[in-house]
């Protein structure tokens, strides 16, 4: 049983992923990331060594609004249900509903992230395959979650979606 506060990915494909010795590793540093995250929230500035990475040099902060709103605007409304709530939520949603959790990991300056967004998100053929077998979280890289996820998956570039399992 899992101490409260944290969460136990049972099978959890993060092992993989990450490269860790064990899934309970591999979870434990997931959910340490993310509820570091959380902490660091709060802080603004983005750029003190204490509260998270610094954005580079002329990226764009990305929009306030949820994802999905700036999805609509950019790409229309033909996308899959993208989970609102924070990577562990996601998680544990894809647990209870016995599906696989997508997480795809979106830096709004990198123009291939806008090409996956047109050609992939907002295709019909993998919007019905996701809404059927997944629950898709966005991690957008201009927030502290999306950062902490990114590091915790060692993801290196974007646009990037992996699976995970329980």
């Amino acid at each position: 049983e899992a101490p409260a506060g944290r969460h136990h990915h049972s099978g959890s494909g993060l092992a993989s992923i990450t490269g860790a010795s064990s899934n309970a590793a591999a979870c434990e540093r997931f959910c340490q990331h993310v509820e570091l995250a959380k902490r660091r929230s709060w802080c603004k500035c983005r750029a003190c060594p204490d509260h998270g990475e610094p954005l580079e040099v002329g990226a764009p902060p990305g929009p306030v609004r949820p994802f999905s709103e700036w999805f609509e605007e950019n790409h229309g409304t033909v996308h899959p249900r993208f989970f609102r709530g924070s990577c562990q939520t996601a998680l544990s949603r894809s647990k209870s509903e016995a599906k696989f959790l997508l997480a795809y990991l979106h830096d709004h300056g990198a123009s291939e992230c806008d090409e996956f967004c047109s050609k992939i998100l907002a295709s019909a053929l993998f919007v019905a395959f996701c809404d059927e077998n997944f629950i898709l979280w966005v991690g957008e890289l201009h927030t502290a979650e999306g950062r902490a996820v990114r590091r915790a998956l060692r993801v290196q570039q974007q646009p990037a979606i992996v699976m995970l399992a329980h």
